[in-house]
């Protein structure tokens, strides 16, 4: 498989302190995991990619490339037509990525009008067709109601509507079941993975539950204080010998 995603020697620094070190590996059109403790750096990992990093926050690499892109040297509009349109990302809690004073539906025509330049009637057949694809039984009545008026689960998997709507090609999940219930957190996981495998795209799944990422992921990368330690398989996660996945599987383990 071709790399959609290439990173070698990325470095990222906060307030002069290094965040993330040397962290290098390559994606293709797969589930991808990335784990590790919190504070780790896998969500600044997963943010340098759209070039989101937090104010104050440096980086460099001897590559970063996506779909052949140089993104490290990329301009504002370039990355404005990634962001989004080719890179998705969904965050951890809905209610700070959703307008709170626009109904979901209308969230998510914006998004096909934006992208896709469609009439305000196509935009709306588009958005309950994909509301009914993240497993919405009442597209119609879904569409209506506000980020307040829906549960956590309900608005996580609006989210992934809204994010799905440009058809991208990369798809950064970063954490986007902590904030559920477990029940609510294995409809979005299965709606995930429907999705990514029926559009052939790729994930990048950012987490801290290494059983999660195994159980969803083809592969898995294992970080730890911002240095990737393991790069496996993930149906070999469990024979894994290094210590802090051993760390990692034996608090797994020990979760009530």
């Amino acid at each position: 498989m071709s790399a959609l995603l290439d990173v070698a020697g990325l470095d990222i620094a906060i307030g002069g302190r290094r965040a993330v070190a040397g962290a290098s590996f390559s994606m293709a059109r797969e589930r991808l995991g990335l784990v590790g403790g919190s504070g780790a750096g896998k969500s600044l990992i997963g943010r340098s990619i759209l070039r989101l990093l937090p104010a104050g926050a440096t980086m460099r690499a001897k590559r970063l490339a996506f779909d052949g892109i140089d993104i490290s040297s990329a301009d504002a509009r370039q990355m404005q037509r990634l962001r989004g349109r080719r890179i998705g990302l969904i965050l951890q809690d809905p209610k700070f990525s959703l307008n709170p004073l626009m109904t979901i539906g209308a969230q998510i025509d914006e998004a096909f009008r934006r992208h896709h330049r469609l009439s305000r009637r196509a935009a709306r057949a588009r958005t309950l067709a994909m509301l009914e694809a993240v497993r919405f039984s009442e597209p119609q009545r879904v569409s209506a109601l506000y980020p307040h008026e829906v549960s956590g689960g309900m608005g996580q998997r609006a989210m992934i509507a809204m994010m799905l709507a440009p058809e991208p090609e990369l798809l950064i999940a970063d954490e986007p079941t902590s904030a559920l219930d477990p029940t609510s957190a294995l409809q979005v996981l299965a709606v995930l993975d429907d999705l990514v495998a029926s559009r052939g795209m790729g994930l990048l799944f950012i987490s801290h539950d290494l059983g999660l990422v195994a159980d969803l992921c083809d592969r898995v990368l294992v970080i730890e204080a911002g240095t990737i330690v393991e790069s496996c398989d993930a149906a070999a996660l469990a024979q894994s010998t290094h210590p802090y996945t051993r760390r990692l599987l034996a608090a797994r383990a020990l979760a009530p």
